[in-house]
């Protein structure tokens, strides 16, 4: 044993105690996102078909992702209805976080989707044919063949939800469902008359089609009606010669519908990951801080975590520097926890006071028994000298019970010294009662020994 102490008194525990310190800091400082780093976050969003805008969309918050850090995973699908569908389904398995959603589109299953907000720029109903300029009416529209994008797709939706309502369902048109690049081949070969087909205004597949392919944009008059038909949708305004200034292509002013994109969850990203796309979308769409703000999630509820970056106008300090933090709980019920703590605290503290007052409070009353029997002005130490008389003698049950009484409060005063309620280096208040203690039970002693 003391060849262990001696080999342990060698040890430079000076040294052990910086390099612990050091690594406890070194830890620390790893735990904080310093700058604007997002290697916490790794989401799956669900987008759209290949040269569709939704998936255009999610490369580019892709990409920037990767520049900072992070992973933005592209899940390529049909469209709308079914990045729905599997939105839902995989809130169980969580294989996938976030989907890009046309609006409008009928849910089956609400309660666990929430809405983190909208594209800023909505998305154009084009309508599209190599003569499809000189269509002017509905009516014209009469047993067309209309190519409608793919199956399960929120342009296949849509048109279906327009042209096969009761209004224009006697025009009898032959609806058919393409993959987008192939629907514009059918166009231009003249299999198809018309092609419908739900995008950004400046998508390269649409400006190619219009442009370079030789398609035009049908001139329908009177679309002002169909948004009291379907009130997801409004009305929008595709410039001349928005695709060839030169050419003035279109050659003049088109009005068209226009519907925004939900941005939905399904609750299985942390806060951390939602509050990083958040940032993403701030940085890679112009003006969605703006869209958003005061904007509403509709029939979905709205994510209160966005809700809250929005507020802000982008991350909390928490979020920003302390992720990891956030996700075990938010930031305001860290604060609760803090409260409330330091409640507890005060709560013990004042406990701690009241106690120590009960003691000295039951030690003056025990000394008081003593005082009454042998008399007011003695000490201690004067009372262990002091010489018993007749007098003495016949008060010698209540010098007893002064000792059993303060033989009880000593043990007593031992146990609440060790109690949890006592604040740290707060102990030594009782050792003091103890000690005072101690000295008159020993004078006491002393002084009753001498009694017959």
């Amino acid at each position: 044993m003391n060849g262990w102490k001696r080999r342990l008194k060698r040890v430079p525990l000076g040294w052990v105690i910086i390099v612990f310190v050091s690594v406890l800091v070194i830890v620390a400082l790893k735990t904080v996102n310093f700058g604007a780093g997002l290697s916490h976050v790794d989401v799956r969003v669900l987008s759209g078909s290949v040269g569709g805008n939704y998936s255009a969309v999610v490369d580019g918050l892709s990409t920037r992702a990767a520049q900072r850090g992070g992973t933005v995973s592209n899940v390529q699908t049909q469209g709308s209805v079914e990045n729905l569908t599997r939105l839902a389904e995989g809130a169980a398995s969580c294989d996938v976080d976030f989907a890009l959603v046309q609006d409008g589109i009928p849910m089956k299953d609400t309660d666990g989707m929430e809405v983190i907000g909208r594209l800023p720029r909505s998305e154009t109903v084009f309508v599209i044919g190599k003569d499809a300029a000189k269509l002017t009416k509905f009516a014209e529209l009469r047993g067309k063949k209309i190519g409608v994008g793919p199956t399960n797709s929120g342009t296949d939706y849509l048109a279906r939800s327009i042209l096969e309502g009761d209004d224009l369902k006697p025009l009898g048109v032959q609806l058919s469902n393409h993959e987008l690049p192939a629907q514009i081949d059918l166009l231009v070969a003249g299999s198809l008359d018309l092609g419908i087909f739900v995008m950004d205004d400046n998508a390269q597949l649409m400006r190619q089609a219009i442009r370079e392919r030789g398609l035009q944009l049908a001139a329908i008059e009177h679309l002002d009606t169909v948004p009291t038909r379907v009130p997801v949708l409004s009305l929008g305004v595709i410039e001349a010669g928005q695709y060839d200034p030169l050419a003035v292509i279109p050659e003049r002013d088109h009005t068209v519908l226009r519907v925004d994109t939900l941005i939905l969850s399904n609750g299985c990203a942390s806060r951390s990951e939602e509050i990083g796309l958040l940032e993403l979308l701030v940085e890679d769409q112009p003006g969605y801080l703006t869209k958003n703000r005061d904007s509403r999630g509709g029939a979905l509820r709205r994510s209160s975590i966005a809700k809250e970056f929005y507020a802000s106008e982008g991350p909390g300090f928490a979020d920003q520097y302390f992720p990891w933090l956030v996700d075990i709980m938010p930031l305001g019920y860290w604060f609760y926890i803090v409260m409330a703590v330091s409640v507890l605290f005060n709560v013990m503290t004042l406990a701690h006071k009241v106690r120590l007052w009960r003691v000295d409070a039951n030690r003056d009353k025990a000394f008081q028994i003593v005082r009454d029997a042998l008399g007011e002005k003695l000490t201690p130490a004067e009372i262990s000298a002091l010489e018993p008389t007749a007098e003495h003698a016949a008060k010698r049950e209540q010098i007893d019970e002064a000792l059993t009484k303060l033989d009880a409060l000593r043990a007593k005063t031992r146990r609440q010294e060790n109690s949890m309620l006592v604040p740290l280096g707060a102990e030594w208040m009782y050792r003091y009662e103890e000690e005072q203690m101690e000295q008159l039970l020993t004078a006491l002693r002393t002084f009753r020994g001498k009694l017959k």
